[in-house]
């Protein structure tokens, strides 16, 4: 009886040879090169303990899967971690810059109104005849004919 590995390359190596055969042909020293990578393959991914049970019903079946196993997803989980840092600190970036953006307007608008109020204030009249604050009244306002 063959094990998972080999049901598993078998089946991959088929589905490859078919979906080769019309365009380029493999000959069989490459089917065998592909199906010995499959099988390195799930050989370097076997756990030390690999239960599988399948269990029949009459009306469906249920398979039960127990593994364990030297953890070989350090790596990969610390790739993950690092992506995810990188990606809170450009998301913390992008607010910071979005705050100190909208600070930047605020200050502005309230440094132009201070200045603005303080000639006002002086009583220097830059524009002759014209006023800011009655510009802006001038502008929201809604005449109905």
């Amino acid at each position: 009886m063959k094990n998972g590995g080999e049901v598993f390359a078998d089946f991959t190596t088929s589905r490859i040879i078919r979906s080769l055969e019309a365009s380029e042909p493999l000959s069989e020293h490459q089917k065998l090169l592909v199906r010995d990578v499959l099988l390195a393959e799930s050989a370097a991914q076997r756990h030390s303990v690999d239960i599988r049970l399948f269990v029949p019903l009459i009306f469906r079946n249920y398979y039960f899967c127990i593994f364990a196993g030297r953890d070989r997803r350090r790596s990969t989980l610390n790739l993950q971690a690092a992506r995810w840092f990188r990606t809170r600190r450009r998301f913390s970036r992008l607010v910071l810059l979005f705050l100190l953006l909208c600070g930047s307007i605020i200050f502005g608008a309230v440094l132009i109104w201070g200045a603005y109020r303080l000639k006002s204030w002086l009583g220097i009249d830059l524009i002759p005849g014209w006023h800011f604050s009655e510009f802006v009244a001038n502008l929201f306002a809604f005449e109905v004919e």
